[in-house]
């Protein structure tokens, strides 16, 4: 008798084993699981930020190969944005500052072109002597990942040759 009450003992004590191992692995695939998806969602969104940071890049080259003042800098500003004006694209000053543009209700986009400049060697540069042949053009697209603003960065020069 008292070895079939060790054997029932015994039973019992390795079923409660086997289900606590058994919730133990549930909930880390559960873990994993939402980890996986937050890690999807935040490449899905920094993908269309690429996208509409090479969007607006794309723009501002057609804007620079249908005609070099498309690309005439107001004095003493830096950001822009592109509209259309009887059917062409044209810059405007931007004056949603700091965010720049929404362009849906997660994204917004500012076009940053300032006056180029070539260092002394004649190469393209951020600082040096001034060309008025040649534009510094940023791009940045900005989001928030619940709490955490996140931005994404295109950046160029662009230069009056066809």
């Amino acid at each position: 008798m008292k070895n079939n009450t060790t054997q029932r003992g015994s039973l019992v004590l390795e079923v409660l084993l086997t289900l606590g191992i058994g919730v133990i692995f549930s909930l880390a695939v559960g873990a994993l699981i939402g980890a996986n998806s937050k890690l999807t969602t935040a490449s899905e969104l920094k993908g269309q930020a690429a996208a509409y940071a090479k969007e607006t890049m794309e723009q501002v080259f057609a804007m620079k190969y249908d005609d070099w003042s498309n690309l005439t800098l107001t004095p003493g500003e830096e950001y822009y944005r592109i509209v259309e004006q009887s059917g062409n694209l044209v810059l405007q000053v931007e004056t949603a500052l700091p965010d720049g543009e929404a362009i849906d209700s997660t994204f917004s986009r500012l076009l940053q072109i300032t006056p180029g400049h070539r260092d002394a060697l004649g190469k393209l540069s951020l600082n040096g002597v001034d060309d008025d042949q040649v534009r510094h053009a940023t791009v940045t697209v900005s989001w928030h990942e619940g709490d955490l603003p996140k931005t994404e960065q295109l950046e160029t020069f662009l230069t009056h040759w066809k």
